[in-house]
């Protein structure tokens, strides 16, 4: 019943916070970037907590106790991928102050292949917010087992609950919520490491937890294949991501930007290193076989119960602090990419619509939640290398080369993800496809593309917001 009360008081925290941010003034850059006046720590904590969500916890923790230290390129593939951002991409993110990502593609890329890249984010974005919702419910059902039951009711009582903590307040409150959510899973993944290289009861093997610290970049488990494969997903997820990039354009100045990009990294790498370690040590208390999902609240049963209604809360704040970025980001997207309205209620009516088709999703199976997810692979290897190539390039790509570039990466990044023709070939396809849509979308260049093809933003940012 405490826990209940407690894990009750806690979410109702963030829904207060995203309330009082609520009752200010909210024009687009208020609701969608914090106004543009994040700081640089405040932005860079925010990363570093929506990219150590839920399913990086228990995935880096699970792979590390299956494969040893190397499970820390999870997350150290995205500090790569976010340092190269940093280095080559922030400037020019910021450069024509857009709302979103894909405003700033579309400057160089077109409005067609900006279109297609907005439909893969928000393909790819549904079903990553719908393993969230999945997760939430979970977490709401385990706290609040007494007073509600499992399955569709408490995953709909999630997913409420990061809509409404998302949608109140908008990017000002997720970037609030975020820094107080870092320092919880700080603090808890901190004091769940220090139990287990402390705990004299390690008898399982009969060997302490320190013991099972081997530092190795690759080994027999994971090999230079498996490498390539995180830095090519996971760093490519981290070099253009429209999430990142938000925090970038809510930095108040160029400088905080960068100080946002330090912090981020310094956090993944942080937390890379503490989950891997917590997932080594497990191998001192839970049994050899355990399924890598299972790893971690295995390990946590194997602690006292107060540490595990500390955990309960732990992992409420990694869900959230995803999925409400998540959310936020990809109806930002809908709303102002796709279907061109720049006003506040249509990015709420957008998040509304999108957190709906997640939570459908989410009830529906494992068939449908897995070709959505499949979506990223779409969206790493189709519109990644089409995003770099724009913001990089010295002038505009033609927008047909644009489109057929995002096209044709999707295409050979489907392939490889759903393993056509077999799993030795599903990172060739998807290596294929990033290569090709990169050397299209560069192939495209010209002067010319820009009044042949280009709209006026001009008139279009005059409109209302």
């Amino acid at each position: 019943m405490t826990t209940a009360i407690l894990f009750v008081l806690f979410c109702s925290l963030f829904l207060a916070l995203s309330y009082l941010e609520s009752r200010r003034a909210q024009t687009l850059d208020d609701f969608c970037l914090a106004g543009r006046s994040a700081s640089g720590w405040s932005a860079g904590l925010s990363i570093a907590a929506s990219s150590i969500g839920a399913s990086a916890t228990i995935g880096v923790c699970g792979l590390a106790f299956e494969a040893g230290f190397p499970a820390f390129w999870w997350l150290g593939a995205g500090a790569i991928g976010l340092a190269l951002s940093a280095i080559l991409l922030v400037d020019r993110i910021r450069a024509q102050r857009p709302v979103s990502l894909l405003g700033a593609i579309e400057e160089s890329a077109g409005r067609p292949a900006a279109k297609l890249a907005a439909i893969v984010i928000l393909a790819a974005w549904t079903g990553i917010l719908a393993a969230q919702f999945s997760a939430m419910g979970r977490l709401f059902a385990a706290a609040l087992g007494e007073w509600l039951p499992g399955g569709p009711a408490a995953t709909a009582l999630g997913a409420f609950f990061i809509t409404g903590a998302t949608l109140l307040g908008g990017q000002r409150a997720v970037l609030r919520s975020d820094v107080c959510q870092s320092a919880v899973m700080a603090v808890g993944l901190a004091a769940l490491l220090l139990s287990l290289l402390f705990d004299p009861g390690a008898a399982l093997l009969e060997s302490s937890a320190i013991e099972n610290f081997r530092f190795e970049l690759w080994n027999d488990a994971f090999g230079p294949n498996e490498w390539f494969e995180f830095m090519l997903l996971i760093g490519g997820s981290y070099l253009v991501c429209p999430m990142l990039s938000a925090r970038f354009l809510a930095a108040a100045t160029k400088r905080d930007a960068h100080v946002a990009a330090v912090v981020g990294i310094a956090g993944l790498l942080a937390g890379a290193l503490v989950i891997v370690l917590i997932g080594l040590a497990a191998r001192s208390f839970v049994a050899p076989g355990t399924e890598p999902d299972a790893v971690l609240p295995a390990l946590i049963e194997t602690r006292s119960p107060v540490f595990g209604a500390l955990f309960l809360f732990v992992m409420t704040s990694a869900v959230l602090s995803s999925a409400d970025s998540c959310l936020m980001t990809s109806a930002t997207v809908g709303a102002v990419d796709l279907a061109g309205r720049r006003d506040v209620r249509t990015i709420r009516r957008f998040a509304i619509l999108l957190a709906l088709a997640a939570l459908a999703a989410s009830l529906s199976g494992r068939g449908i939640l897995s070709l959505l997810l499949t979506a990223n692979a779409l969206y790493v290897c189709g519109v990644v290398p089409v995003a770099f190539a724009a913001l990089r390039a010295s002038r505009p790509l033609h927008p047909v080369f644009a489109a057929a570039a995002v096209l044709s990466g999707s295409l050979l990044g489907a392939i490889g993800a759903l393993d056509l023709f077999g799993r030795d070939y599903s990172l060739g396809f998807s290596a294929a496809g990033f290569a090709a849509a990169y050397l299209i979308a560069r192939l495209g260049r010209t002067r010319d593309s820009r009044a042949l093809f280009f709209t006026d933003r001009a008139a279009r940012s005059s409109g209302p917001s």
